[in-house]
């Protein structure tokens, strides 16, 4: 499986990878700046504004996810990721969006974690 992202369980000191299909539901695929074409239900996406989130240009697109749900996500225009979603009445919130060097090793889990596999909805 890709790895993409790292999800690490400080209670157990263990790390697991996490591939695109675990985090797409936060961060969806995005084709020349839009989620559409790769969304859920893609005749049910449409960009619906432009707003500026955190002094950052975004779009603002409503889509329905796989049980009929209304899903609003805000991305960043420049970024083309996302920074915002609402799934009904939740609202998560990406802040302090900008473009940094990363530093080498900056996403490596923390020393004594043992790496583990599985689903992260099943691991515990």
């Amino acid at each position: 499986m890709e790895s993409i992202a790292r999800r690490i369980l400080t209670d157990s000191k263990q790390n697991m990878n996490i591939g695109w299909k675990d985090v797409s539901t936060y961060m969806p695929p995005m084709t020349n700046g839009s989620p559409c074409s790769r969304s859920e239900q893609p005749s049910a996406c449409k960009m619906v504004a432009k707003e500026t989130i955190n002094g950052r240009p975004t779009t603002k697109w409503e889509l329905l996810n796989q049980h009929g749900e209304h899903v609003y996500l805000w991305t960043d225009d420049e970024a083309e990721i996302a920074v915002r979603w609402q799934i009904e009445n939740v609202t998560y919130e990406a802040t302090d969006v900008r473009a940094v060097a990363v530093p080498e090793g900056l996403f490596e889990p923390p020393a004594g974690y043992t790496l583990i596999s599985g689903h992260p909805s099943v691991v515990k």
